[in-house]
């Protein structure tokens, strides 16, 4: 039985085209995702504690979601080959 950590299991994925690439392109979406939310969590909190209206802190937060994710997006798409 093979074990999945094998050097010859890594070498077989690395030789798929886009394996390896579009796995790190996944994972930093993840990144970018998850301190996007952490940033608008803290201005949420911040914006609770400054006693805005609630409607106006919604806004923002979906506006701020919206253009987080635009801009984890395009940091993180994949260019197509050059033919």
């Amino acid at each position: 039985m093979m074990c999945s950590s094998s050097p010859q299991l890594a070498k077989s994925r690395a030789s798929w085209p886009g394996a390896v690439t579009a796995f790190g392109a996944f994972v930093s979406f993840g990144i970018y995702l998850v301190g996007i939310i952490l940033v608008v969590a803290g201005l949420v909190y911040a914006a609770t504690i400054l006693h805005l209206p609630t409607p106006w802190i919604v806004v923002a937060t979906l506006l701020a979601l919206g253009i987080g994710v635009v801009a984890a997006v395009k940091a993180t798409r994949q260019r197509d080959p050059a033919k």
